[in-house]
């Protein structure tokens, strides 16, 4: 019976088959029941994760932007919108919330509900090895778990997982526990009509999920799947798992990739896979042919051997001076002359298209002067924000506010470490604390030691001058991982760095909303990694103190007039991450957001087009 029920939940976590939709209800129903809630009124079945999770953000205390900026997935949210409306019999929105209620999931999930007798059954040698066996299967879903699953399932592209969403409610409780379980009542060790029946039944004939007041929202299971030999989602021909109004999620050897690598492989580029993280980089050089990969990353990164010779000046960071020497290089500067004239995105469109190209004879002079007009202005906005920050209190970051903060963490710790352990706490654990204080405690103490006795300047350098040896930098940044695309190489010539970090009650962060602000830091080139990650700034959160993900970075080489932002929401460009950043006065955390501070209006009045 063990093994029946072993292959029974190998189905249910790897083989495609529709369910039993009336099962899943009738399971949800008795979880309703056995955590003393009143059944829901309706079942919102959906037909893909990526829809189901989204009604959830919908219904969310806090829902997604209401007009967040890609026109598809405004698109999504309505279409989303219409179903839930239509499965209540409501028509309008603002009547759904109340009638569906609030989430419950949690409610239900911190249930205790009875085991039952012959529990020490289930710690069983043969059972515990078939729990192992089936948790080693679960681990074929998490490489799913990268940004494109968390944006299908979420607006924001929040942290989830496909399989944390397959895992039924009961907090702590796996798939394989549920294997477990089922085992248990099929035995006879348990009842039939156990509580934990409706989540086994629910598991088995759903994807995934949620619980509220008034209705469940239900996800459809998948109904195709390819894999390889190894058992890992692979797909190179089409979705490597399919649901049942088409949707898919593409994957190769385990790692969800974008649907367009697999649908337009002929159109993928080095620059699409260099810069992605590294379990989808190397999914996408596997895609892509490692021999050809390397090759073509060696092409970009040696094109600075054709280099105009105006790459290979120190040139001045005025930019007045520097206009005046690229017409003395080339008296005709025609897209230059077009962007002064009002083409200011036609223009950078022009030249990013001209791809490695750019930056050779004839277009680098165009090309530098277009880059160092727009900089020009970039900083021209930068300082008249800093200046109106400065008069609304704002309080930027200093270099001796940051080691304050660092010390008074270090503090913190110290103190936590040494609060008195209760008497009751299980002796391995009060062992296993004292060794982890013994080998932290002394360096803990060195670092505070390191971090008080350094020396505090508490000068406000929101917009730092280009150091002197900005041209050195660059060159030895670009001998090692090759170009720098001409916007971020400009910018540091002529801006140097820019960082609005820093506290105000009403704007940084206000209302669960973080401002995200505008920072470019300094170029450090010992600071680049592998496999030339070159970091602009922290990401939103980590801005705001909390724990947060990786930084925004440009992944070089990028021979080009601009290169992509990487893990910054939106998927821009440098440039146009510039221009989206001034849009809301330099705290682009606030763009879409119904109720937008006052003090936002008054940074972004008047700022200069570029």
């Amino acid at each position: 019976m063990l093994s029946q029920i072993e292959s029974r939940w190998r189905d249910i976590l790897l083989s495609p088959y529709p369910g039993d939709r009336a099962a899943a209800e009738d399971g949800i129903r008795l979880t309703y029941r056995a955590a003393g809630c009143a059944e829901p009124h309706e079942f919102l079945w959906f037909e893909n994760p990526r829809d189901a999770g989204l009604a959830s953000r919908l219904l969310a205390t806090s829902p997604p932007p209401e007009t967040p900026a890609e026109p598809l997935k405004r698109t999504r949210i309505g279409e989303v919108r219409e179903k839930l409306m239509a499965g209540i019999g409501v028509d309008r929105w603002g009547a759904v919330r109340p009638w569906i209620g609030p989430c419950i999931t949690e409610r239900l999930s911190q249930c205790r509900w009875s085991i039952f007798d012959g529990q020490a059954a289930m710690k069983a040698p043969e059972v515990e090895a078939m729990k192992k066996r089936l948790y080693q299967l679960t681990l074929t879903w998490t490489g799913l778990s990268d940004s494109i699953i968390c944006q299908a399932i979420g607006v924001d592209g929040g942290p989830a997982d496909l399989y944390d969403c397959m895992v039924p409610l009961q907090r702590g409780m796996t798939i394989c526990d549920l294997a477990a379980f089922d085992y248990m009542i099929e035995s006879g060790a348990a009842p039939a009509g156990h509580p934990f029946r409706g989540l086994i039944d629910a598991a088995r004939n759903c994807f995934n999920w949620w619980a509220y007041e008034g209705a469940a929202l239900i996800c459809a299971r998948h109904i195709s799947s390819v894999r390889d030999a190894e058992g890992r989602w692979h797909n190179t021909t089409g979705p490597a798992i399919g649901f049942p109004d088409g949707w898919g999620v593409y994957a190769i050897e385990g790692r969800a990739v974008p649907p367009r690598w697999i649908q337009e492989p002929a159109a993928v580029t080095v620059d699409d896979v260099h810069g992605q993280p590294e379990a989808l980089r190397q999914a996408g050089i596997a895609l892509y042919g490692a021999d050809r990969f390397e090759r073509d990353l060696r092409g970009l990164r040696g094109c600075v051997r054709l280099d105009s010779p105006l790459l290979r000046e120190v040139l001045p960071s005025d930019p007045a001076a520097r206009i005046e020497r690229f017409r003395s290089y080339s008296p005709s500067l025609p897209l230059y002359e077009r962007y002064m004239a009002g083409e200011r995105e036609a223009v950078w469109r022009e030249l990013q298209a001209i791809g490695p190209r750019v930056r050779q004879d004839p277009y680098a002079a165009d090309a530098l002067a277009v880059a160092t007009e727009t900089m020009a202005r970039v900083v021209s906005n930068a300082r008249l924000i800093i200046g109106r920050l400065v008069a609304l209190g704002f309080e930027f970051e200093t270099e001796g506010g940051s080691l304050d903060e660092a010390q008074l963490s270090l503090q913190e710790v110290m103190r936590a470490a040494a609060t008195q352990l209760p008497a009751d706490c299980p002796a391995p654990i009060l062992e296993a604390i004292e060794r982890m204080r013994a080998e932290a405690g002394p360096k803990l103490m060195e670092q505070l030691q390191e971090v008080t006795a350094l020396p505090r300047n508490y000068e406000i350098r929101a917009l730092g001058a280009p150091p002197g040896d900005i041209g050195g930098q660059i060159g030895e940044v670009e001998d090692k991982f090759g170009p720098l695309p001409i916007s971020l190489r400009t910018f540091y010539e002529v801006a140097g760095d820019l960082s609005l970090r820093g506290n105000h009650r009403s704007f940084t962060e206000y209302g669960g909303v973080i401002g995200d602000p505008l920072v470019v830091d300094p170029l450090r080139p010992s600071w680049i990694s592998e496999p030339g990650r070159l970091e602009l700034s922290e990401d939103a959160c980590s801005k705001a103190h909390y724990s947060g993900g990786a930084g925004y970075n440009i992944v070089l080489p990028a021979p080009s007039m601009d290169a992509r932002l990487w893990n910054e929401p939106h998927d821009l460009l440098f440039v146009d991450y510039l221009r989206l950043a001034f849009r809301w006065g330099g705290f682009p955390g606030w763009e879409g957001k119904p109720a937008l501070p006052k003090e936002v209006e008054i940074l972004r009045a008047g700022l200069v087009e570029f």
